[in-house]
């Protein structure tokens, strides 16, 4: 049978299950309060990190891609000849002048032949003319003395039926002689048109086409048979970058302006120049709207085609050396995400006690740490 409390017993009991929850209340709240702290205390030693905001001026940013710059396409002309000695194999380089291959025209062999042969016949007449005239020269010297020998036996002042005889005899040799000459003259007029024309035969007989700019060869053998495709193809390896610009912003380009050119599928940060801006629009990449376009020389080559984002004007953000650590000959900073510092790699140039940044991982208004290597060490939960 069980024993009943008394009304004190339980007034007691009361009391101290009250002490008991008021106790568990306190010592609840108070965890909650040092874990508070803690959690506090943590982020308040993050934002208290000195910290360096990237600052720059935002530049001017257009589209554009890898162009060939030049290029040179060799279509075979059969009127010119038979295509023999390829000097070139394909993707060779090639300077400008080298010898490509040389056109053979048998059509202008033969014709040289015959020229040949009109030549020669010329040159035997006009040698048959010469010794004629030669003969008729020896003829009137000989002709000569006898005239002067008769007059001087004749009576003075009275020619001699002889001395009239061979003075008209003299005069029909020069006669003769100037035929012969104006024969000789014809002759080797012939003989100089045969020649240049023979000459210009000689160039078409064998003809060299030659390389017009420095590059790579490709060579296509459906250019021998098909006239409408290329047999060789040049192409510049000199860089170019295309990029194109509205109505509104072609007027901020100037011809001489610094250009960063970052390739969009490997990320890589080239610098160049400004070289043209073309005067009429054209249709844009995208091939919707009218755009201007302008080229850019790059410090190095990029893959034909391939996609860039231009900016124009633009020296690349620069950060302090403090920032930067190095791994493995790789560069890292600490930027800031949210309440913490996460690990970034970045490319750049050491100038004095700055890195020139070459790569797009850290932008205008990203926070990096000043003590990266205690930065990274941080981790907040």
């Amino acid at each position: 049978m069980k024993k009943k409390l008394s009304k004190k017993a339980k007034v007691g009991l009361i009391v101290a299950g009250a002490v008991v929850s008021i106790a568990i209340v306190v010592a609840a709240g108070l965890a909650v309060k040092n874990s508070a702290n803690n959690s506090s205390s943590k982020t308040a030693d993050l934002n208290s990190e000195v910290v360096y905001e990237v600052t720059g001026e935002e530049p001017l940013k257009f589209k554009g891609n890898s162009i060939i710059s030049k290029e040179q396409n060799i279509v075979v002309d059969k009127t010119q000849g038979e295509v023999k000695d390829l000097k070139v194999e394909d993707k060779q380089d090639v300077k400008a002048g080298d010898v490509l291959f040389t056109y053979h025209s048998t059509q202008a062999t033969n014709e040289k032949e015959k020229l040949n042969s009109q030549i020669n016949s010329n040159s035997e007449k006009s040698q048959r003319s010469k010794k004629n005239k030669d003969a008729l020269n020896n003829e009137l010297n000989s002709l000569t003395k006898k005239i002067e020998t008769e007059k001087s036996n004749s009576p003075a002042g009275e020619p001699s039926q002889a001395v009239m005889g061979l003075t008209q005899k003299n005069e029909e040799i020069k006669a003769k002689i100037e035929g012969e000459q104006t024969s000789i003259n014809a002759y080797n007029d012939v003989i100089n048109e045969l020649t240049a024309q023979r000459d210009l035969l000689s160039k078409q007989e064998k003809k060299n086409i030659t390389a017009e700019i420095d590059g790579i060869a490709y060579i296509y053998e459906k250019g021998l048979s098909d006239i409408t495709s290329p047999y060789i193809r040049i192409v510049s390896k000199e860089p170019l970058i295309k990029g194109e610009a509205s109505e509104f912003e072609i007027e901020s380009i100037k011809i001489g302006d610094k250009a960063m050119v970052k390739v969009v599928s490997t990320d890589e940060m080239i610098k160049g120049i400004v070289t043209s801006i073309d005067e009429l629009p054209a249709s844009s990449i995208d091939g919707k709207s009218l755009s201007y376009t302008f080229n850019i020389k790059q410090e190095k080559p990029i893959r034909i085609g391939f996609n860039v984002e231009i900016k124009l004007n633009y020296d690349g953000l620069t950060i302090p050396k403090e920032c930067v650590i190095e791994e493995d000959s790789k560069l890292y900073v600490a930027k800031s995400k949210e309440t913490s510092f996460e690990k970034v790699e970045i490319k750049g140039v050491l100038d004095g006690e700055n890195y020139t940044l070459e790569n797009d991982t850290i932008k205008i208004g990203d926070k990096i740490s000043k003590t990266p290597i205690e930065s990274l060490k941080v981790e907040v939960k």
